[in-house]
């Protein structure tokens, strides 16, 4: 079976020379792992880290369901953080980056959802436990409300919808009045495409959108009856934490398994002609998420045939132009449940959808310096090691590629998601290195690691393209390609060397090679180390293929090698080009 790639450019054809290697143009499609762009420069994909050290209290293996961050309009010093995990809501302190329960008892496994409305409250609701309001405070829960997975503002009232026993029926507080309810006359049942739930609610430029699992309807005005108009009874929404408001747009996972955008006069298809609906498992499309960091859109899902029971794939899209959305993934690594964001300090928290741990997003850095050491303990998520140089800072490598050279474990590889400060000890500096997978193996006392010369520019990621799994690590990226047909192809190589990541190019293929036939000449390379050595290429049925390879040097730091051809897939072919 072919591996799944992903596009995000429909090649428009030509002979793309360029002398600014590092940048990206509009007409061409890449994959891309832990790596994103701008439309111009190649960006490494930020990594993550903790934001605190110890996990939200109780199991670790809850996930984090929603976060979310209250600032109380009528004291907007009063800033929360609230995560909910397992049967409860926490509360952190934000100095301290500890958690402190703040409801408990609550419907296990449950998600809660959060709205601040009017000066005073945060309103939650799960479903199952009634309607709390939070002032920063206390809690309190509102008599006579209605149950339901989602709750919005719409003008001075409340609406509460999905509830477990009327998953049709939207309810509405009385005007003004966020704790009155009328729940046996204020509401009303939204037509059922195929039996349909209510999903996802919320107040959108002058109404409420309502999305039910295979259509979505709309809301205005203030006054009752309610009017409700169609939006689409052909598209609707599995997954309520996908939906996310972004200035005059809605964004969200559709029930087709495509991304969408809604902007009021009509709606996009984002995914259709780029890379085709997302791969997520049919048992988790409730729990795809989706958020904007740094002006793009972020989804995050579980794969189909992963094996595992948590979203563990991130797709990134760059929205600048949604007539042509560009898309780079898939990204390994990231387990995320949630988000949550804080416009102050313009922050972004992901919750962990395999343990309660919260995550703050990192920040890039440059890290060119050639490092190794040895291992003083070894865990599955983390090593403390030892080292020779210069003091490392927290975190600052976030996002490298660390692999282990020699005794327990040696071969693996794995991205480091956080590090303590390194700090010295003599002439050694010793520190500890968090990843984002758990080493099987664990490393030992023996066991000798190595991080080579990498620029954060082009931070390197793990890439599988076959069963069984092949891992391949690349570094820098350089793209060329001709147009449809048998034509010549060149393609730039570049290569770190020992002499402070000065950049060589190679032009391995030259014009010897023509565009159906493939061959990679192993005489070009300092290694015989080639893990693919012929592709068959038919250009007529597979058009911009995109294909990718690696080699590990000698001694150090590693030699990665690293190129992507730009096709606009048709027929998926193996690497053996059946």
């Amino acid at each position: 079976m072919a591996y799944q790639f992903f596009q995000n450019f429909d090649f428009s054809g030509g002979l793309n020379i360029r002398h600014q290697t590092a940048e990206i143009f509009p007409n061409e499609c890449i994959v891309s792992q832990n790596w994103i762009s701008n439309g111009r420069a190649i960006e490494v994909l930020p990594g993550y880290t903790k934001y605190n050290e110890a996990p939200i209290p109780g199991s670790i293996l809850n996930p984090i369901n929603s976060l979310f961050r209250f600032v109380k309009p009528s004291e907007p010093s009063v800033k929360r953080f609230l995560a909910q995990s397992g049967n409860g809501v926490w509360v952190a302190n934000e100095v301290q980056k500890t958690w402190n329960l703040l409801i408990g008892g609550l419907y296990a496994d449950s998600s809660m959802e959060f709205v601040t409305h009017g000066d005073q409250y945060c309103y939650m609701v799960n479903g199952y436990d009634g309607l709390k309001k939070y002032n920063g405070t206390a809690v309190s829960t509102v008599s006579n409300a209605p149950n339901g997975v989602t709750i919005t503002g719409h003008y001075n009232r409340l609406m509460i919808a999905g509830g477990p026993e009327y998953p049709g029926r939207i309810y509405w507080s009385n005007p003004g009045a966020p704790d009155e309810w009328d729940v046996v006359n204020q509401f009303q049942e939204i037509p059922s495409t195929q039996g349909d739930p209510i999903t996802k609610i919320l107040f959108f430029l002058d109404g409420t959108i309502i999305f039910k699992g295979y259509s979505i309807w709309r809301i205005q005005s203030n006054f009752e009856p309610f009017p409700v108009f169609n939006i689409s009874d052909e598209i609707g929404c599995p997954a309520k934490k996908s939906v996310v408001v972004y200035g005059d747009k809605i964004f969200w996972f559709g029930s087709t398994g495509h991304i969408y955008c809604y902007d009021r006069a009509s709606i996009r298809n984002l995914t259709a002609e780029k890379i085709g609906a997302l791969p997520v498992a049919a048992n988790r499309r409730a729990d795809v998420c989706c958020s904007i960091v740094d002006g793009r859109l972020w989804v995050s899902y579980c794969t189909e045939n992963s094996n595992e029971s948590f979203n563990n794939t991130l797709m990134i899209c760059d929205i600048t132009f949604l007539d042509s959305p560009r898309w780079f993934g898939p990204h390994k690594g990231f387990h995320i449940n949630c988000f949550s964001s804080f416009k102050e300090s313009e922050d972004v928290f992901f919750g962990d959808a395999n343990t309660s741990t919260v995550w703050r997003k990192g920040t890039n850095y440059y890290f060119g310096k050639n490092f190794n050491g040895t291992t003083t303990a070894g865990s599955a998520a983390s090593l403390t090691v030892s080292t020779a140089g210069t003091s490392i800072a927290e975190n600052e490598l976030a996002g490298c590629v660390i692999e282990l050279i020699g005794g327990s474990g040696q071969g693996q590889r794995k991205i480091i998601t956080a590090n303590t400060p390194f700090d010295a000890q003599g002439e050694v500096l010793t520190g500890t290195i968090i990843v984002s997978e758990e080493w099987n193996p664990v490393p030992t006392e023996d066991t000798v690691w190595e991080i080579g010369a990498i620029d954060a520019r082009y931070r390197t990621g793990i890439l599988s393209f076959q069963m069984p799994e092949r891992q391949k690590l690349f570094d820098k990226v350089f793209l060329h390609a001709e147009s449809a047909g048998a034509h010549y192809l060149t393609i730039e190589v570049i290569k770190n060397h020992l002499d402070y990541g000065n950049q060589y190019f190679y032009s391995l293929l030259g014009t010897a090679t023509i565009w159906d036939t493939a061959i990679w000449d192993e005489s070009d390379f300092s290694s015989p180390d080639m893990l693919d050595n012929y592709v068959d290429l038919d250009y007529e049925n597979a058009k911009y293929l995109n294909l990718e390879f690696s080699l590990k040097g000698r001694g150090l730091p590693a030699f990665l090698y690293g190129y992507i051809l730009m096709f606009q897939i048709d027929d998926l072919l193996n690497f053996d080009g059946t």
